[in-house]
């Protein structure tokens, strides 16, 4: 596996672009076997590109888009949106709305949507 990772930070923003391959990488028990076969090992590549901006002192924006595709398995393309609010120093309050499209040989595809609220505190 290699990752390749470039990022620009400036005072309000903060520029990512990121593109991973991977080979044998985790696994899949594809016929619920139990037992992991070589063909059952995924690998593939995947990129993805974040831009976040400072709207205030207090709250920032997040975008990110990603494209996973698994040799032979399964190929996703999802984007987020990312409002953050710093209530102190040690409090944030950030939502995620994000959408991803997953295609796969010989299933339907699927689209999922995911609404999370999270809070996070440091000390």
């Amino acid at each position: 596996m290699w990752d390749f990772w470039i990022q620009h930070e400036g005072e309000k923003h903060l520029l990512v672009a990121e593109y991973v391959d991977f080979e044998n990488a985790g696994a899949q028990d594809a016929d619920s076997n139990g037992a992991f076969a070589n063909s059952e090992y995924l690998s593939g590549k995947s990129w993805m590109l974040l831009g976040s901006y400072k709207t205030t002192p207090v709250s920032s924006m997040t975008f990110r888009v990603s494209h996973e595709e698994q040799d032979g398995v399964q190929e996703a393309f999802k984007w987020a949106v990312v409002p953050a609010y710093e209530f102190s120093d040690n409090l944030t309050l950030r939502a995620e709305f994000s959408h991803e499209t997953q295609e796969s040989p010989g299933a339907v595809d699927m689209e999922v949507d995911i609404f999370s609220v999270e809070g996070l505190l440091r000390f």
